[in-house]
């Protein structure tokens, strides 16, 4: 039951967490939990996913063609579903691998395996489970009349620019935000205690693979978001 919610407390106890996991990389349980909460949030933000949707239309899209959008999207919702946990494994996997590749680069006190990296992001994305159960009761309390802008996650910096900046930029700072640098201290942290490496050269190991994660991700929705008109 302890490494079920050891993600959880990883939050928190980064290094307490990050002891535990140098000597144990565990990662199965911490998965079940995070990959169960980030289904249950993806359903219940649907509607919202819908209206933002619908609203990144063009201004000559049809009622009928709103509605064969939410025809769409209601029906794909179960395949998305089913394909999440897969693709969450591979892109936590992925960042794991990248993570390990700049330890390999920048050297270690501690030896360390690839799966000791998989397990403390696996650890860590519970932070981006916070990022989405908070996006989505904003949305529900305290609705910006933006669909859009509700689905991004809060105390972003692209809130301190005006709306008028260039989509790639903007998807970029949406992604800067008070859960990301939480994101940086919880890795840093355990990267720290994993590899034996000083605090600032860890969370310089984690910026990096952050930043080569969040690049490529923002590069892909927006050429997802270009060439189907989907809200990020």
């Amino acid at each position: 039951m302890s490494d079920f919610f050891s993600p959880l407390r990883f939050v928190i106890q980064p290094r307490v967490v990050a002891v535990q996991l140098a000597a144990a990389p565990r990662w199965g349980a911490a998965f079940l939990l995070l990959a169960g909460l980030t289904l249950l949030l993806q359903v219940l933000s649907s509607h919202a996913v819908t209206l933002a949707t619908i609203a990144h239309l063009p201004a000559s899209a049809t009622p009928e063609d709103q509605r064969r959008i939410v025809d769409f999207l209601s029906e794909e919702l179960p395949y998305r579903l089913a394909v999440l946990p897969f693709r969450l494994l591979l892109g936590w996997w992925a960042t794991g691998w990248l993570m390990y590749a700049c330890l390999s680069l920048v050297g270690t006190r501690k030896p360390v395996q690839p799966v000791h990296c998989f397990a403390l992001e696996v650890h860590a994305e519970a932070v981006g489970v916070l990022a989405g159960a908070a996006t989505l009761i904003r949305t529900l309390v305290l609705p910006s009349g933006n669909a859009a802008a509700d689905l991004a996650p809060p105390l972003n910096a692209a809130q301190l620019v005006g709306p008028e900046i260039d989509e790639r930029l903007h998807l970029l700072l949406t992604s800067i935000n008070f859960f990301t640098l939480w994101y940086l201290v919880v890795v840093g942290a355990g990267i720290s205690v994993l590899c034996g490496v000083r605090k600032r050269k860890a969370f310089l190991v984690a910026a990096a693979v952050w930043s080569a994660s969040t690049g490529f991700a923002t590069t892909v929705l927006y050429l997802l978001r270009s060439a189907f008109s989907l809200p990020v």
